[in-house]
């Protein structure tokens, strides 16, 4: 039995300054009349510090040469990025195009973009336990269940929220804006799953076959993030999307091949579909709902007939193939290649928040395949 015990105690110092800007300019009809808001400053800023207590602790077990158990709790902080915690922001107006070449467009709603510079840290409250076997040399196999508990986390969601516009007439009005804000989560999001894998060669074989060998492992992930939340096609606010960037299902193969000279690797990575945003650009606007054929329905309950939206983006499934090789011509002189992304796969994206769970295709990126290569000189 061995192990360690530990804790770090971290101070953190937050302080931003900049502006609120009104959009001026935009002219637009609003209950009938024209109107256009000013350009204007609003100064704003603000400034936390925070002290955590970050503990650590780690336990092995081995009870014979091949068999080790581990298990361990640690508690982890992560920052918000500087864009998080910005103080500047805007304040302007989205608007329904005229049907005239050149008219003026119709009011929507009132929107509002900001930071936060009192952000708190996200804290993650870790759990991890492996069991491993290591049978002959280059032979080794694991299964690794884990739990993440995290709070504090960042959340860049659409909401309402009263704001203060200014239009050119020098008159002012508190109105309802759609805001697009960062907040920290106030409820935990928890990330729980396994992941399970192996390497060994098949060094019973006669001969060069002897340098085969096969490396893989397989993580399961199921996550939920009830602070997040997104508007979907009807205006409905549910907050039923996965944590950001966690695909559930994960898979790593290689095929290796060591054998003097050569070093040998064909690799092939493939994630399930994973959560990107739930307020993303372009899928976060307005638009007129009909519940039935020609039968209006305005979901945000404001005097309008717009419908508030804020699809959730996710990344489709997505797999690729590397590979390399290395040729050691003696200690001081080695030279190689290195293919990535070999099948030229493509990249998706895809928007949720539709009936019944529905994706639909938002877009496609295809990624080049690469090859270089390069030389180790040692002197």
């Amino acid at each position: 039995m061995s192990g360690n015990v530990g804790v770090r105690v971290v101070h953190v110092e937050n302080e931003g300054s900049g502006f609120i800007q009104q959009n001026g300019g935009t002219v637009f009809i609003r209950n009938g009349a024209q109107v256009t808001l000013a350009n204007t400053f609003l100064a704003r800023g603000g400034k936390a510090d925070f002290t955590r207590v970050l503990p650590s602790i780690n336990l092995e077990y081995a009870p014979t040469d091949k068999i080790k158990v581990r298990g361990g709790y640690n508690i982890t902080m992560d920052l918000p990025t500087f864009n998080a915690l910005r103080a500047s922001g805007s304040i302007g107006v989205a608007t329904t195009p005229s049907q005239t070449p050149g008219g003026i467009g119709t009011f929507n709603n009132f929107t509002a973009d900001t930071g936060n510079p009192l952000l708190k840290p996200t804290l993650s409250n870790n759990f991890d336990v492996s069991l491993e076997y290591y049978g002959r040399a280059g032979t080794s196999f694991h299964i690794a269940p884990f739990y993440k508990r995290l709070t504090n986390l960042p959340i860049y969601a659409l909401t309402t929220r009263q704001v203060t516009v200014q239009f050119t007439d020098g008159t002012t009005e508190n109105v309802a804006a759609s805001a697009t804000d960062y907040s920290n989560s106030t409820k935990a999001a928890n990330v729980k799953g396994v992941e399970v894998g192996g390497r060994f060669f098949f060094d019973m074989l006669p001969g060069a076959l002897a340098g085969i060998g096969f490396e893989g492992n397989y993580t399961f992930i199921k996550s939920s993030n009830p602070g997040d939340v997104y508007r979907d096609i009807t205006g409905a606010v549910r907050n039923d999307a996965p944590l950001v960037g966690l695909s559930k299902h994960n898979l790593n193969a290689t095929l290796l091949y060591e054998r003097n000279p050569i070093s040998l690797r064909i690799a092939y990575s493939w994630r399930s579909r994973y959560l990107l945003s739930t307020n993303s650009n372009g899928t976060n606007g307005t638009y007129t709902y009909y519940s039935a054929p020609g039968v209006v329905d305005n979901q945000n309950g404001g005097p309008d007939a717009s419908t508030q939206i804020a699809l959730p983006i996710y990344g489709g499934n997505y797999g690729s193939v590397d590979a390399g090789v290395r040729f050691k011509v003696n200690d001081q002189f080695s030279f190689g290649v290195q293919g990535t992304n070999l099948t030229a796969a493509t990249q998706r994206t895809l928007m949720g928040g539709y009936p019944g769970g529905k994706l639909v295709g938002r877009s496609w990126f295809q990624a080049d395949r690469r090859i270089s290569t390069g030389i180790n000189l040692a002197f």
